[in-house]
């Protein structure tokens, strides 16, 4: 092995392999890198060098150390023929001996790039990204966006006001609105479609399958009963005073009406092309459902079709995140131009909302600890191994990346079996999305009530039925919330543009969101594991 300590480069082969893990594990930690990451970065090392070095056993592999503004990538390469590792890992199905590690390698797939260069397979792994970065610089931008529009608003004219927020901010915020709306139609079809397909092929796992929908299934509609509790409670029954200049210009669009005749009949399109068109969200969602159905059933008969999807679904995951690396300039932009045209009154309407949706996610733990109960448990040891969780999993941003730490806490903490721990968990992070569905039903009334939509018996069934679906490929992609929240605004008939209302306060309400979809997976695979027989109650208990 060849280590240049300066540029931190070394040569990789199977008898050096654990050597080179010791000397990367010591630098990542030198880097105060999270331990998880440095499990991640070697985990995939591993698997992704073993694979070359089988495919080619005597060409070593380079592995060189890019460390770039706090972010650490390493980059393997070996000069051999046209061979891209991370297609044949990402292969593996469920019948292989090695599924659990690949449930382990798909929750971090982001972190792994393939190229080809100069005759050489070039694999990176992204090892660690500055913590907290972009939430930090979230909040940042918050603070920054809160000041500047005060001191826009006392000291320009209302003239120069108008002319800032229409020059400016404004331009900022249209383009990220385009952005979302070019992404809507196909992010939506494609996760869905994913989340379906993945459901339609559950008939082998019989009871434990049927149970795991059903304690899923549950659990999202009580989210979704919270989150109107907490919104005709706690949120504002009427927006008066400066906030209306948000709508005062604006004629809310037809809502879709669930329950209309013509409704029901164009529910089914007339060709497989218009949804998409047209922009029809019903129709797209619908369409989606029927796809991930056909799917499912035919399984390996189209496997074509299925990777296909798989990757259409990443790549679009790809484009949200490209997108939402303007989070932190959208926040400023949408804050600044909010306090400066309103003013500080928009504030406690911000605030009821964090209050809303902070209430809502205590009663739903208090359930959560009920569901324990129910299945002759003690919530408290659940409870008191969440901090060590999250200290070690990280600050809560979406449930698919953290699916490694919830498997492992509840085989190696609660005592749950890999059987079921991977199954449960694994699909809980595809469908259970209860913290999101609470804010998705939170946001929707408070917009409805500033657009003046009436939130009648049609409408809130509109919006449950609207959250119930689009929650389901919520916390597949990070920062995907944007998207499902602006394909709900469509069917009310409420603008895409009322999301600057709550951008500057979208990353504190993530973190609830998200951690109430991690708890929710944890009990429902403890409850679950319980009622099968395959945990060990006393390692639970201990």
């Amino acid at each position: 092995m060849k280590n240049d300590t300066k540029t931190y480069r070394y040569q990789l082969t199977l008898e050096t392999l654990g050597i080179v893990s010791d000397e990367l594990k010591k630098f990542l930690a030198r880097r105060r890198t999270d331990e998880k990451d440095i499990s991640a970065a070697l985990l995939l090392l591993e698997e992704i060098s073993v694979r070359f070095l089988e495919h080619d056993p005597d060409t070593p592999i380079s592995v060189r150390v890019r460390d770039r503004f706090g972010s650490i990538t390493l980059i393997l390469s070996q000069e051999s023929e046209d061979y891209n590792p991370i297609s044949e890992i990402r292969d593996w199905g469920t019948e292989s001996e090695d599924y659990f590690r690949t449930l382990i390698f798909r929750a971090n797939a982001e972190k792994l790039d393939y190229a080809r260069q100069s005759g050489k397979n070039v694999v990176l792994i992204k090892a660690r990204r500055p913590k907290f970065h972009m939430v930090i610089l979230a909040v940042i931008m918050l603070l920054l966006g809160i000041v500047l529009g005060l001191v826009f608003r006392h000291v320009l004219s209302p003239d120069q006001i108008a002319f800032v927020d229409y020059n400016i901010f404004d331009i900022v915020q249209t383009m990220f609105f385009h952005a979302l709306g070019m992404l809507i139609v196909p992010m939506i079809f494609f996760s869905v479609v994913s989340t379906i397909s993945g459901l339609s092929s559950l008939s082998d796992t019989g009871r434990l399958g049927a149970k795991a929908l059903r304690t899923y299934f549950m659990t999202t509609l009580t989210a979704i009963v919270l989150g109107f509790g907490a919104a005709f409670l706690i949120l504002p029954s009427k927006l008066t005073g400066p906030i209306q200049v948000l709508a005062e210009n604006y004629k809310p669009g037809e809502a879709t009406d669930l329950f209309g005749r013509d409704l029901l009949i164009n529910l089914i399109p007339t060709d497989l092309v218009a949804p998409i068109q047209d922009a029809n969200i019903m129709q797209v969602m619908l369409l989606a459902v029927f796809v991930g159905i056909a799917l499912g059933v035919l399984g390996e008969k189209i496997q074509v079709v299925n990777q296909f999807v798989a990757d259409m679904t990443k790549l679009f995951q790809t484009l949200v995140n490209m997108v939402a690396a303007f989070m932190p300039l959208i926040t400023l932009a949408a804050t600044a131009s909010l306090l400066m045209i309103i003013g500080s009154s928009v504030l406690p309407v911000l605030l009821r909302l964090i209050l809303a949706e902070l209430i809502a996610v205590l009663v739903l733990w208090v359930l959560y600890s009920l569901q324990l109960v129910s299945a002759g448990l003690s919530p408290v040891p659940f409870w008191k191994a969440l901090p060590g969780y999250f200290r070690k999993a990280g600050l809560p941003n979406y449930s698919g990346g953290y699916l490694p730490y919830s498997m492992e806490l509840c085989t190696r903490k609660f005592g749950v079996s890999p059987r079921v721990t991977s199954f449960t968990t694994s699909l809980g992070a595809s469908i259970n999305m209860d913290g999101a569905c609470i804010h998705f039903v939170l946001c929707s009334v408070l917009f409805a009530r500033l657009y003046g939509i009436p939130l009648d018996a049609k409408m809130i069934a509109t919006i449950a039925v609207a959250v119930f679906i689009l929650s389901m490929g919520d916390s597949a992609v990070q920062n995907s919330s944007l998207i499902s929240m602006t394909g709900i605004l469509t069917l009310m008939g409420a603008p895409t543009a009322a999301l600057g209302l709550i951008l500057g306060i979208d990353a504190i309400l993530d973190i609830f969101r998200c951690g109430s979809n991690i708890i929710g997976d944890l009990v429902a695979t403890i409850a679950i594991g319980k009622s099968e027989g395959e945990m060990t109650v006393e390692k639970y208990q201990s």
